[in-house]
This record gives structure tokens, sequence and C-alpha cells, in this order.
């Protein structure tokens, strides 16, 4: 693929005068040399994927095991969508790390989580979380940042149900047991109703029509 946009002399990707399957017939008015515009592949312009396309490759790099791919999609992620989004977004693709990275964000964040993320995460959630934000605010030796994945879901009550990963030992590729299901770990249901593919990206309020054309920045 990276041939294709760097390498350019390939004669095959340009159908003009300059190449083998051009016929002169006659009198004609075609350019000698192909216009830049036409058939130039712009190798400088890289693919941007967007906040779905990350999703889809996370979900398939944490199902597989491929550790290296699933923490560069959610560095990506981390740095595109709020937090609330985040909590759903790992509740719909059944990744527990992402959720729980939403829920420490939440505690951490200085303004109030408001009554929309209620609605997502749940009345009972909510009112943990704000016992646990008003115990750090009063208490310095309890931090979000610091607590465990465990100690947090133990805190706030959370009930997450992962994907049944790939074993490490078989070729995830042909592995049997990604295709299991598990009925106990349906999607959230509070994901049908949130699009965190939106314009809302950067703002703590989930929107209320998906927008899944949002591009994102490509990490390093």
């Amino acid at each position: 693929m990276h041939a294709l946009y760097t390498n350019r002399g390939l004669s095959h990707c340009y159908i003009g005068p300059a190449s083998h399957e051009w016929t002169l017939v006659g009198d004609c008015d075609y350019q000698l040399v192909p216009e830049d515009e036409l058939f130039d592949l712009k190798p400088w312009m890289p693919y941007i994927p967007t906040i779905a396309e990350w999703a889809d490759i996370l979900a398939v790099a944490y199902t597989f095991r491929f550790d290296a791919l699933a923490q560069h999609a959610r560095q990506a992620i981390d740095l595109s969508l709020p937090p609330i989004d985040k909590i759903c977004l790992g509740q719909d693709l059944r990744i527990p790390a992402l959720a729980i990275q939403g829920y420490r964000e939440m505690c951490s964040q200085p303004h109030l989580p408001t009554l929309t993320a209620a609605k997502f995460i749940g009345l009972e959630i909510l009112l943990r979380l704000a016992e646990l934000r008003e115990n750090m605010r009063y208490s310095d030796a309890i931090d979000a940042v610091l607590l465990s994945d465990d100690q947090l879901s133990f805190a706030l009550g959370l009930h997450l149900h992962g994907v049944e990963r790939a074993p490490e030992a078989d070729n995830p590729l042909f592995s049997p047991s990604c295709h299991s299901e598990d009925a106990d770990s349906e999607p959230s249901e509070c994901c049908s109703e949130l699009s965190y593919f939106s314009d809302s990206d950067i703002n703590d309020t989930p929107a209320t029509s998906p927008d899944r054309s949002k591009p994102m920045g490509t990490m390093a």
C-alpha cells in the first residue's frame, strides 16, 4: 500500500500519453504530458482514520490480542472522545479497560457530571461517582489516577463484561474461541442511543445524531 503512494513511476497507475496503453490517432488534441491534478496520487497526504474506523480497529486488536495495535487505537480514541463517550464505547465493544478509563476521567474532571451522563451510566453509578469525588476532594490519600481498575470498579459498583479474547497460543485468525458468544455480555442499552462518532467529541454532552465521517489525528 505504501509503495502505491510513494512510487511515482508505476506506469500502470497512469492512463495517459506517457503510458504504453495510450494510442494517438490522427490529429489529437490530448496533451503530451498528463496533468498532475488528474494523475497525481499525492503521497504526502496520509490516510486519516475516522473515529468509527479506530473503534473497529480497537475491537479487532483487543479480540485477537494485538496489544501494540490496541494500544495505538486506544491512544487515538483517548485524544478524541470525552469520558461519557468512552464509557459507552467501551461497553458497546465489551472492552472494560476503555470504559474504566472513561469513569476515571469523570472522577478527575473539574466539573460535575451532567444529567445527560446520568441517563447513560445510570443514577446509582452517578451517585457513587459523586461520593467518590467528594472523598477525593477532602482526602489527599485518594486519587482516581492512582486507583487500579479493580478498585475503581468496586468503588463504583460496576459490572463490566469483556469480550472473550483469542488464546495467545493459537492463531487468532483461525481460533474458534473468538467466535463464541457470551449471553451475559450484551452491549449496553445506552450505546444504541449515544453517538460517540459525532461533532460533540470535544464536548461533555453526547450528540443525538451519528456522524461517522469525522477524521481523527494519527498517532506517531
